[in-house]
């Protein structure tokens, strides 16, 4: 089945309002490009009208980035829409209810307690979603962070998925999929962003996280580096020809190097190092 190709035709207030996002300075370098693009695709009766190839050329993006943003551009009703990120307590989900969403919930574990106003008994509710619910301190804060335009497109881009994600009273209440192609991210973004909100003291944490320096130390070090080293190059085990994956991951286990580790995590190990068990020149 042939795709429809997206056409983006722009009125001269349309590319007035675009040209003043690209000119601020206050405009991420994301959004800039989102600007640049749109302006550039344009069909209309004020638009450049070049070619894909050309457009492609002049900003250095490829096609898949060029597709993204004018389908991007297809699911929002205006410009406004397509860039303004505040006051957001004003893009109510109409199918969302504020009274279906309990008044206070506290957090235990990833997990939520819920209040009932009808009952004083709390009641475990497992395996729900990471809900967002914003205090109007936190989303005046996600608001400033915006509005400043001064920071890192990750932290705007957690500021706005934040406040697009917001079930407070407030809050759009928006789901992943409507956030993800709003914002022009992938859902495992919004899908970590809202893990961070539940598991971080603050929404300043969250937006200041860094996923390069969290995560578990890695098992082979130095030591156990050497030590796998010196076994891949020594006689192998009597009845074996050869070291296999398997019986190096034994073998530093024997050593009490590691607790644990599997035969994938040894062959990138050795893949580092350029070893080839199958090779008679090792040892």
């Amino acid at each position: 089945m042939k795709r429809s190709r997206i056409h983006v035709h722009l009125t001269l207030q349309d590319r007035q309002c675009l040209e003043k996002i690209l000119n601020s300075r206050t405009t991420t370098r994301h959004d800039k490009l989102k600007a640049e693009v749109i302006l550039l695709t344009d069909g209309g009766e004020y638009g450049p009208k070049l070619s894909n190839q050309d457009i492609l050329a002049k900003l250095n993006i490829s096609s898949r980035s060029l597709g993204r943003i004018k389908q991007t551009y297809s699911k929002n009703s205006s410009i406004e829409d397509l860039f303004c990120f505040t006051g957001l307590s004003d893009q109510s989900n109409s199918s969302c209810h504020v009274d279906s969403i309990p008044k206070l919930r506290k957090q235990v574990n990833s997990r939520y307690v819920e209040i009932d106003d009808s009952s004083n008994e709390l009641f475990l509710i497992q395996n729900v979603k990471c809900r967002v619910i914003l205090n109007n301190k936190e989303r005046e804060y996600l608001e400033a962070i915006i509005k400043d335009g001064k920071q890192s497109n990750r932290k705007f881009n957690r500021a706005k998925i934040l406040l697009l994600a917001d079930e407070g009273i407030e809050g759009p209440s928006m789901i992943d999929k409507d956030i993800a192609e709003k914002l022009d991210v992938s859902l495992s973004t919004v899908a970590r962003v809202r893990r961070l909100f539940i598991t971080k003291e603050n929404v300043e944490a969250v937006l200041n996280f860094n996923h390069e320096n969290a995560g578990r130390l890695p098992k082979i070090d130095g030591t156990v580096q050497a030590a796998l080293i010196a076994q891949a190059c020594s006689k192998p085990p009597e009845g074996r020809c050869r070291w296999t994956l398997k019986l190096l991951a034994d073998r530093l286990v024997e050593l009490e190097l590691v607790d644990n580790i599997s035969p994938t995590a040894i062959a990138t190990a050795l893949k580092k190092t350029n070893l080839n068990l199958g090779s008679e020149k090792n040892g």
